[in-house]
């Protein structure tokens, strides 16, 4: 059975309010070193691993972004070149293959030669048996990110999860409320970072 893991937004774990951490954060060690371990782990096993970039890599804002990461050393993975980048929207979703009426067409042709579309994500995460998510924000793009998953690339037979300790939340009670939502919906199930490595094991 093949798994592949999902990173959404990476730079969610560095989120303080309106700024972001620079370096290694004491409160969050813990927490880096599960990251690091699951993601290193899974490359060295050949899980395929994707990266949703908010930027390209090249952009300013991408490299911004992967310096304020690289900063802190338990976050060295995000250079590694086994990892598959895919440059998602804010909304945690890839761009959609039509043109949407209200989008000016030179902004549409910019906008898609930065974020990846959809038949394009499609045929990059489809085509596994089990889907592991983390990232942030729970609430926000995490949500939508599997959400999305769910609706246009899981198959009939696909386990998802999210790794509820390896993802990030601002508003308490509004991932909550997108927790409970998920789970009613039967979308995905919530486990600890502990159960991955059976579960990977199992599959």
């Amino acid at each position: 059975m093949k798994s592949s893991i999902h990173v959404v937004h990476p730079l969610m774990f560095k989120a303080n309010g309106n700024k972001a951490h620079i370096g290694p954060v004491d409160e969050f060690e813990e927490r880096d070193r599960r990251i690091q371990q699951l993601i290193t782990g899974a490359l060295d096993k050949g899980i395929s691993t994707f990266y949703y970039r908010s930027n390209p890599e090249e952009s300013i804002q991408g490299l911004m972004e992967d310096t304020i990461l690289f900063a802190d050393p338990l976050y060295s993975w995000i250079v590694d070149e086994r990892l598959i980048p895919l440059v998602i929207t804010d909304r945690g979703i890839p761009l959609p293959d039509e043109r949407p009426e209200r989008v000016p067409i030179d902004s549409w042709v910019r906008l898609s030669s930065i974020y990846t579309r959809a038949v394009d994500y499609k045929k990059a995460v489809g085509g596994f048996d089990n889907a592991f998510f983390i990232g942030g924000m729970l609430e926000a793009c995490l949500a939508n990110a599997m959400v999305y998953y769910d609706l246009r690339c899981r198959q009939s037979h696909e386990n998802m999860y999210c790794i509820e300790d390896l993802s990030v939340f601002v508003e308490e009670e509004n991932a909550r409320v997108m927790k409970r939502d998920i789970l009613k919906g039967g979308i995905v199930k919530f486990v600890k970072s502990g159960e991955v490595e059976s579960l990977l094991e199992a599959a």
